[in-house]
């Protein structure tokens, strides 16, 4: 799953993942990701951080309760959130700063999916 409120960047990441093989949910919004998330199943999350809709510590929270063994990867612009790399009982595994290497993430994702 990606969640991104930027088009553009959406666009970019699914059709980046698709290529390699992926399968790809595609957000706008971390509301639409939430209310997904309860009928469909998914093995890794890339989100945004700042969204209009939802704040990042409220997606998080609602991740890590409902789906404890998800890995979340943060991509952002602001670098003041990787600290949520290390928060207790988080679980998010990797950071990026954008603009987003995407070669270092599909290694990242890669090997996310193979723990």
């Amino acid at each position: 799953m990606v969640i991104e409120d930027d088009k553009d960047s959406l666009f970019m990441y699914k059709e980046d993942l698709e290529e390699v093989g992926y399968r790809v949910l595609a957000c706008e919004s971390g509301l639409l990701a939430m209310s997904l998330l309860d009928n469909d199943s998914v093995d890794l999350i890339v989100t945004d951080i700042r969204m209009p809709d939802v704040d990042v510590t409220h997606l998080l929270g609602y991740l890590s309760l409902h789906f404890p063994k998800i890995p979340i990867i943060l991509a952002t612009a602001y670098p003041e959130y990787e600290y949520l790399l290390t928060k207790r009982g988080s679980t998010v595994k990797a950071y990026f700063m954008k603009p987003v290497d995407m070669k270092k993430l599909l290694e990242t994702i890669a090997e996310l999916l193979t723990k």
